[in-house]
Protein backbone atom coordinates (compact mmCIF):
# COMPACT_ATOMS: atom_id res chain seq x y z
CA UNK A 1 0.00 0.00 0.00
CA UNK A 2 1.20 3.18 -0.98
CA UNK A 3 2.34 5.83 2.17
CA UNK A 4 0.82 9.03 0.34
CA UNK A 5 -2.97 9.17 -1.12
CA UNK A 6 -3.53 5.04 0.27
CA UNK A 7 -5.94 3.82 2.31
CA UNK A 8 -6.74 5.43 5.80
CA UNK A 9 -5.46 4.21 8.80
CA UNK A 10 -9.05 2.14 9.57
CA UNK A 11 -9.11 0.18 6.43
CA UNK A 12 -4.89 -1.04 7.46
CA UNK A 13 -6.01 -1.36 10.94
CA UNK A 14 -8.54 -4.21 9.76
CA UNK A 15 -6.12 -5.54 7.23
CA UNK A 16 -3.62 -5.50 9.97
CA UNK A 17 -5.55 -7.26 12.59
CA UNK A 18 -4.84 -10.55 10.92
CA UNK A 19 -1.52 -11.09 11.24
CA UNK A 20 -1.30 -10.49 15.15
CA UNK A 21 -4.02 -12.93 15.31
CA UNK A 22 -1.94 -15.73 13.48
CA UNK A 23 1.08 -14.90 15.24
CA UNK A 24 -0.60 -15.02 18.69
CA UNK A 25 -2.90 -18.28 17.98
CA UNK A 26 -1.36 -20.91 20.73
CA UNK A 27 0.60 -18.64 22.13
CA UNK A 28 0.48 -20.28 25.52
CA UNK A 29 2.20 -23.61 23.55
CA UNK A 30 4.86 -21.61 21.82
CA UNK A 31 5.81 -18.63 24.47
CA UNK A 32 9.14 -20.16 25.36
CA UNK A 33 10.22 -19.98 22.26
CA UNK A 34 10.04 -16.39 22.76
CA UNK A 35 13.17 -16.46 25.00
CA UNK A 36 15.26 -17.55 21.88
CA UNK A 37 16.72 -14.33 20.69
CA UNK A 38 16.41 -15.48 16.90
CA UNK A 39 12.45 -16.67 17.30
CA UNK A 40 11.99 -13.13 18.86
CA UNK A 41 13.61 -11.04 16.51
CA UNK A 42 11.63 -12.89 13.91
CA UNK A 43 8.20 -12.18 15.58
CA UNK A 44 8.99 -8.91 16.30
CA UNK A 45 10.35 -7.93 12.95
CA UNK A 46 6.47 -9.04 11.62
CA UNK A 47 5.02 -7.24 13.52
CA UNK A 48 7.03 -4.25 12.93
CA UNK A 49 6.53 -4.61 9.62
CA UNK A 50 2.44 -4.51 10.42
CA UNK A 51 3.00 -1.24 12.63
CA UNK A 52 4.60 0.38 9.86
CA UNK A 53 2.17 -0.18 7.31
CA UNK A 54 -0.69 0.97 9.31
CA UNK A 55 0.21 3.95 10.09
CA UNK A 56 2.71 4.73 7.15
CA UNK A 57 5.83 5.43 8.53
CA UNK A 58 9.33 5.18 7.37
CA UNK A 59 11.03 2.32 8.72
CA UNK A 60 13.76 4.10 10.31
CA UNK A 61 11.22 5.12 12.71
CA UNK A 62 11.92 2.90 15.88
CA UNK A 63 10.09 0.02 16.99
CA UNK A 64 8.63 1.51 20.48
CA UNK A 65 7.59 4.41 18.67
CA UNK A 66 5.85 2.94 16.04
CA UNK A 67 3.89 0.69 18.02
CA UNK A 68 2.53 3.82 19.93
CA UNK A 69 1.32 5.90 16.75
CA UNK A 70 -0.14 2.69 15.31
CA UNK A 71 -1.88 2.26 18.89
CA UNK A 72 -0.50 -1.84 18.90
CA UNK A 73 1.29 -3.01 21.95
CA UNK A 74 4.28 -4.93 21.34
CA UNK A 75 4.30 -8.35 20.21
CA UNK A 76 6.31 -9.65 23.50
CA UNK A 77 3.53 -7.98 25.63
CA UNK A 78 0.73 -9.94 23.68
CA UNK A 79 2.13 -13.05 23.93
CA UNK A 80 2.27 -12.95 27.73
CA UNK A 81 -1.25 -11.36 27.79
CA UNK A 82 -2.80 -14.66 25.83
CA UNK A 83 -0.51 -17.11 27.55
CA UNK A 84 -2.00 -15.33 31.14
CA UNK A 85 -5.42 -14.96 30.23
CA UNK A 86 -5.16 -18.77 29.13
CA UNK A 87 -2.72 -20.54 31.35
CA UNK A 88 -4.81 -19.53 34.40
CA UNK A 89 -7.25 -21.89 36.45
CA UNK A 90 -9.20 -18.45 37.53
CA UNK A 91 -11.00 -16.62 34.92
CA UNK A 92 -10.35 -13.23 34.49
CA UNK A 93 -11.55 -11.36 32.17
CA UNK A 94 -10.06 -9.95 28.79
CA UNK A 95 -10.15 -6.26 30.12
CA UNK A 96 -8.60 -7.07 33.05
CA UNK A 97 -5.90 -8.46 31.02
CA UNK A 98 -5.46 -5.99 28.62
CA UNK A 99 -4.99 -3.16 31.38
CA UNK A 100 -2.05 -5.33 33.06
CA UNK A 101 -0.25 -5.19 29.08
CA UNK A 102 -1.60 -1.46 28.74
CA UNK A 103 0.41 -1.11 32.06
CA UNK A 104 3.46 -2.98 31.16
CA UNK A 105 3.20 -1.00 27.88
CA UNK A 106 3.08 2.37 29.88
CA UNK A 107 6.21 1.50 31.76
CA UNK A 108 8.21 0.30 28.94
CA UNK A 109 7.08 3.37 26.89
CA UNK A 110 8.31 5.65 29.79
CA UNK A 111 12.01 3.83 30.00
CA UNK A 112 12.17 4.93 26.21
CA UNK A 113 14.82 7.48 25.76
CA UNK A 114 12.75 10.93 27.11
CA UNK A 115 15.29 13.15 24.73
CA UNK A 116 13.21 11.83 21.48
CA UNK A 117 10.30 13.86 19.96
CA UNK A 118 7.86 11.17 19.77
CA UNK A 119 7.47 10.68 23.99
CA UNK A 120 7.19 14.40 24.46
CA UNK A 121 3.93 14.58 21.99
CA UNK A 122 2.24 11.65 23.45
CA UNK A 123 3.48 10.92 27.09
CA UNK A 124 0.33 8.66 28.02
CA UNK A 125 0.62 5.36 25.30
CA UNK A 126 -3.04 4.06 27.39
CA UNK A 127 -4.69 7.19 26.64
CA UNK A 128 -3.53 7.27 22.85
CA UNK A 129 -4.62 3.28 22.92
CA UNK A 130 -7.78 3.52 23.59
CA UNK A 131 -8.73 7.09 21.93
CA UNK A 132 -11.88 6.63 19.59
CA UNK A 133 -11.22 9.76 17.41
CA UNK A 134 -9.45 10.75 14.63
CA UNK A 135 -6.72 8.70 12.17
CA UNK A 136 -2.95 8.88 11.72
CA UNK A 137 -2.07 9.79 7.92
CA UNK A 138 1.42 9.72 6.58
CA UNK A 139 1.65 13.15 7.30
CA UNK A 140 0.43 13.17 10.97
CA UNK A 141 3.14 10.12 11.32
CA UNK A 142 5.94 12.07 10.25
CA UNK A 143 4.85 14.57 12.59
CA UNK A 144 4.81 12.34 15.24
CA UNK A 145 7.64 10.70 14.63
CA UNK A 146 9.77 13.48 14.16
CA UNK A 147 11.19 13.85 10.63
Amino acid sequence: MPNVEGPKESSRRLLATVVPSTMLYAALIWKEAMVTKSHRRQMVSVYRRVCLRTVSAFRTVSNEAVCVIARMPPVELLVEERSRHYGRRLHVSREEERKITIDQWQQRWEAADSRKWTPRLIPDAGTWFGRQHGEVDFYITLLLAGY
